[in-house]
This record gives structure tokens, sequence and C-alpha cells, in this order.
């Protein structure tokens, strides 16, 4: 779900990863492809081995485009989406 999102924000002691490959399912809704058009070449490796990854690679990886601590996800998710409606035009303006 998270690769659908426009913006990502994530906590330092998120773990993120596919665990279903470990299963031999392949990830639905595109997964593959969105996660390789976010993060290129590198998108593979955690795709591939199920193996999850920390805060700290998801943000290197580019994965997510904010890393805060714990606390300050929710405010700074609602931070991005108050910064993105204000520069949507308003129903009223159209």
């Amino acid at each position: 779900m998270a690769l659908a999102a426009d913006r990502r924000v994530a906590g330092r002691s998120v773990k993120m990863g596919f665990p279903e490959v470990k299963r031999g399912w392949v990830g639905g809704d595109g997964a593959s492809q969105m996660l390789r058009r976010i993060v290129g070449g590198q998108a593979m490796r955690p795709f591939v081995t199920g193996e999850p990854v920390d805060g700290e690679e998801a943000y290197r990886l580019g994965l997510v485009e904010f890393l805060v601590d714990d606390t300050e996800v929710e405010p700074t998710a609602r931070a991005c989406a108050d910064k993105s409606r204000a520069t949507a035009p308003s129903r009223h303006s159209l």
C-alpha cells in the first residue's frame, strides 16, 4: 500500500519488506514495478529476498521520503498532506 502513495513518512523503528515472497507469492497490484520506479535497481534486493529493511535503509533506498522519530510520524504526515492540500485549487475557484 505504501508503494502507491505519493509521499511516504516512516518512523525510525519501521520494518518494511515483502514477506510474501518467502512463501512463493509475487507482490500483487504491480508492487514490483512500483518499487523499481520508486527506488531503481536497488529495489530487487528486498523484493527478491523478502528480508525487511529498517527505517534508515528504507530512507537510504528511497522507499520513504521522510524518516522521523516514531512519535512524529502522524504530525509529519499531516503536515505533508496540509502542504499538498494548500497547493490544490479549491472547488470554489474552478
